[in-house]
Formats: structure tokens, C-alpha cells, sequence
């Protein structure tokens, strides 16, 4: 953590979240990880934020199959 900056990751705000130091803040920081690294995959977190929004998969393939339905002469 933090040897190589990336324009793209906001380390400072993340960190500002778990503590004042950057010190404390990357200790917190790695025991929140940690503490849930062996949970497995969340299946609320899976998926992309779009395709989540819309109701997931299922959702999906209704309005495709609709769609396609409505356009077949």
C-alpha cells in the first residue's frame, strides 16, 4: 500500500475514513479487510452497478426476450 500512485484511486479519501493518521488510518484499514476477506463472495456485490440497478439478470432477459417478441414479424 502506497508505493506507487495511480491517478485513478483516491488513497487520501478512503483513508480519511478509518482514522486522522495516515498511520492509524492504514492499520484500520487492514484489519476492516482483513476481518472480512474470509467471508467469501457477496452476492449484493457482484455484477455491475447498471445490471444491478435494473433488478439483475432476470430482469434483463424478460425485457430482451420482450423486446425481440415485439419486433418478430
Amino acid at each position: 500500500m502506497g508505493k506507487r500512485k495511480n491517478p485513478w484511486q483516491d488513497i487520501d479519501s478512503v483513508l480519511q475514513l478509518f482514522g486522522k493518521s495516515q498511520y492509524a488510518a492504514r492499520k484500520k484499514y487492514r484489519d476492516f479487510v482483513e476481518k472480512d476477506i474470509g467471508r467469501g463472495r457477496n452476492l449484493e456485490m457482484t455484477g455491475g452497478g447498471p445490471l444491478r440497478s435494473i433488478g439483475g439478470w432476470g430482469v434483463l432477459k424478460q425485457k430482451f426476450l420482450a423486446r425481440l417478441a415485439s419486433t418478430s414479424v
